[in-house]
């Protein structure tokens, strides 16, 4: 597919030279030329030095193995001739430099052509012609995103309505025309398929370029439109915020490389890569005891090692509670200390209030701040609050791309009940996963078989069959690629319970069972029990929850595993202790 290329204009002297419409002007006058003169001027005009013969016979007349020198010459007088006829006060203005070749005798000024975009208000099926707000709003939103790239120019909002309104049936290639676009972005969002339906025009070939369709209940979704029409396009990317481009975290430069390091170490999410993190993050605070992100990096890869299973969940917690403050304590303007901090609160100590406080403070100080509006996400999911909930995660997906973010939502979604929304979020975190960065990471399966596993649920039949294969199956890559962690025994043994194959769950929870350490996945070990129907013990595992800070026991109010203890007053008083009353 073709590339947008940036347009431009040169001037020299009294004269404009369009390469796009290969026409030469002098004082807004066309200078006629023959097709191998101008060819010559636009190279000696691009390359503003000395162009060889051999160059310009190569360019000219490429693969002819006839001795061209003579045309050359003739050309070359023949162009000077029509130059000085166009303009008989400027100087000859190709010099022949001998035995060189040619150049151009004027200063060249480029000058570029912003090539021009207008986004129109998307369709929504059903709605009024004259546009639901939704349709206007994505428009509005793409036509934002699409005026960060500097190498182009969008049509304001604005500018586009005005003509829209006044004819709103009228060809998106017509009103391209009207608007003096190259290109056209236009749509329709499908409100029963929940997709948005986009497509691409090329005004000036009067062609559609390209079509594609995006998922419209994906948060962020304008940015992932935009994503495709950058590709499409093949923009350079927008220049990021001076806050974004900062890549010195300190003026330490052993602690930066050390920290820098970490980040990349973090990211990849595996367990050998988060061990190295955070031994990275603390040779960076070594480095530079004042350097505040990097006991922030501290405290969040001890959180994070924990909600894996990687270490003990105690261990978890001091690991990252004392980091926290000594981040806090070095830098109380910093959204992530805040933030690190407001998760140990919700995660270990359950302290729904002062957790949720520290997230605001945090997306207070730095507004688009991803950790602080998912964290925040947590507290809402945890109080039942989901349609809040999945608006945070929505502001903190301001990179659609994003691995953990789209896992998260994922998890979300599950603890919403929305398990075939949970899937194909889980799928297109299993593409990020092995396509785009290739991180090879356990989370999908794992995301996809608890999914697949719901959705089975209410299904009959060879459907239902059929879902719980595929659950089973990424339950097995999940084991294997974690390289047997218990909590993944412990999920596939929860699936194989609700599968109706209690013998296999049963040996699977006795494998578990002697390999995890004291104190290691009680909330995950009750969700066991409780899919075997030993309520008995799945209570006493989840009560043993808040003495060794297990990490999931927030979630208790709202996991559907638990929903067949429910009913038991053991569980009720334990939802009382954990500060879930209603």
């Amino acid at each position: 597919m073709a590339k947008l290329t940036a347009e431009s204009y040169y001037e020299f002297g009294r004269f404009r030279l369009k390469p796009k419409d290969r026409v030469l002007e002098c004082e807004g006058k066309a200078v006629r030329l023959h097709d191998q003169w101008y060819d010559i001027l636009l190279i000696l005009v691009r390359r503003r030095r000395i162009v060889t013969t051999k160059e310009l016979i190569e360019a000219i007349w490429p693969d002819d193995v006839v001795d061209r020198r003579p045309n050359l010459h003739v050309n070359i007088t023949e162009l000077r001739n029509a130059l000085r006829a166009a303009d008989p006060s400027s100087p000859d203005l190709i010099k022949n430099q001998k035995r060189k070749g040619y150049s151009l005798a004027a200063e060249v000024t480029e000058h570029e052509i912003p090539t021009t975009i207008a986004v129109l208000p998307f369709k929504v099926e059903g709605a009024p012609e004259e546009t639901d707000e939704s349709g206007l709003k994505l428009a509005d939103k793409l036509t934002v995103t699409l005026n960060g790239h500097t190498s182009i120019s969008v049509r304001s909002t604005d500018s586009v309505i005005k003509k829209y309104s006044l004819h709103p049936n009228q060809r998106p290639l017509i009103f391209g025309h009207h608007l003096e676009a190259d290109y056209v972005l236009f749509g329709r969002i499908l409100r029963e398929q929940a997709v948005i339906e986009v497509e691409a025009l090329d005004v000036r070939a009067d062609e559609v370029m390209a079509t594609a369709s995006f998922e419209e209940w994906r948060p962020a979704v304008h940015r992932l439109i935009h994503e495709w029409m950058v590709s499409l396009l093949g923009l350079p990317p927008a220049p990021r915020r001076e806050d974004e481009l900062a890549k010195r975290y300190t003026s330490n430069p052993v602690a930066n490389k050390y920290y820098t390091d970490g980040r990349v170490q973090r990211f990849r999410s595996t367990e050998g890569s988060l061990r190295r993190a955070a031994g990275l993050f603390r040779k960076a605070a070594r480095a530079d005891p004042d350097f505040a992100e990097a006991y922030v990096g501290i405290a969040g890869t001890n959180i994070f090692r924990g909600m894996l299973g990687l270490i003990p969940p105690l261990d978890s917690y001091k690991g990252a509670r004392e980091a926290a403050r000594t981040a806090l304590e070095k830098n109380p303007r910093l959204a992530g200390a805040y933030s690190t901090w407001a998760f140990i609160k919700l995660f270990f100590e359950r302290k729904w209030d002062e957790a949720q406080a520290g997230f605001e403070r945090a997306i207070e100080i730095k507004e688009n701040y991803p950790a602080a509006h998912m964290g925040k996400a947590h507290c809402l999911t945890a109080r039942g609050r989901h349609a809040e909930a999945l608006k945070e995660i929505d502001a903190a997906l301001e990179d659609p791309y994003s691995f953990f973010l789209n896992f998260v939502l994922g998890m979300a979604l599950f603890m919403a009940r929305e398990f075939e929304k949970c899937l194909k979020q889980f799928e297109w975190t299993q593409y990020l996963n092995l396509q785009r960065f290739k991180i090879k990471s356990d989370l999908p399966y794992y995301g996809m078989s608890l999914a697949q596993e719901y959705c089975a649920l209410g299904r009959e039949g060879d459907e239902r069959e059929g879902l719980f294969e595929k659950a089973d199956e990424n339950a097995v890559f999940a084991i294997r690629i974690s390289k047997g962690n218990t909590l993944k025994l412990l999920h596939r043994c929860q699936l194989l319970a609700m599968w109706g194959k209690r013998d296999e769950a049963e040996r699977l929870l006795n494998e578990a069972l002697e390999q995890r350490q004291s104190g290691h996945y009680v909330y995950h070990l009750g969700i066991a029990y409780a899919a075997l129907g030993d309520v008995d013990k799945a209570i006493a595992s989840l009560e043993e929850g808040p003495g060794v800070m297990d990490q999931y026991l927030f979630l208790t109010g709202v996991d559907p595993r638990l929903d067949s203890l429910r009913s038991d007053p053991r569980f009720k008083e334990l939802f009382r202790r954990l500060g879930l009353e209603d």
